[in-house]
C-alpha cells in the first residue's frame, strides 16, 4: 500500500482554521501568504536541504545531453521561457525527488503536473516512486514505444 503525505492535509486544515478564526476579509488577505517560489528558488531551497552541490549536479545532467550553460541559467532562474514538462522532470529524477516534490517543482514552473492517467506519465510515476534510476526510466519509456525524457537540449 501506497505511503500516504499527511502533511498536506494538516497544512490545509490549519489555513482553514486560520480562515475561520479570521474576523474580517480585509485581516485574511493581510495576513493570507500565496506567494509561490520561483523555479530556481524551488530548485536552490531543494538542493540545499539534500545538500547538493550545483556543480556536481550540472556534471550529472550533462551526461543526458543538457549543456552545463543551459543547467546553470535554469538554476539561476535566468531562463524565463516556459519549461518543457520532460526537462523539468528529468531534473526531478537526476535530483532524487519523490512524487510529491516532482509534481510542487512542476507547480513552481507553471507547468502541467504528471497525470496517473497518461500511459507515459504513468511510467515515469511509476519509476519516480519506485526510485528507479534515470536510465531505468528512459529504457521503461522506449521499452513501451514512448519519447525518451531528454536528448541534447541545449
Amino acid at each position: 500500500m501506497a505511503e500516504v503525505n499527511t502533511q498536506n492535509t494538516k497544512d490545509t486544515q490549519m489555513v482553514l482554521r486560520n480562515i475561520e478564526a479570521t474576523s474580517s476579509i480585509k485581516d485574511l488577505m493581510k495576513n493570507f501568504d500565496s506567494r509561490q517560489l520561483s523555479l530556481a528558488e524551488y530548485l536552490a531551497e531543494y538542493m540545499a536541504q539534500k545538500n547538493i552541490v550545483k556543480k556536481d549536479f550540472v556534471k550529472e545532467v550533462e551526461k543526458y545531453g543538457l549543456s552545463k550553460e543551459f543547467c546553470y541559467e535554469i538554476l539561476k532562474g535566468k531562463k524565463k521561457k516556459k519549461h518543457s514538462k520532460d526537462l523539468l522532470v528529468s531534473f526531478a529524477i537526476l535530483l532524487g525527488m519523490n512524487l510529491e516534490e516532482t509534481q510542487r517543482m512542476l507547480s513552481c514552473a507553471d507547468c502541467e503536473h504528471l497525470y496517473a492517467k497518461d500511459q507515459r506519465d504513468a511510467i515515469i510515476i511509476y519509476g519516480i516512486t519506485h526510485k528507479q534510476t534515470f536510465s531505468e526510466i528512459n529504457d521503461n519509456l522506449i521499452d513501451y514505444d514512448f519519447d525518451c525524457l531528454v536528448r541534447d537540449v541545449k
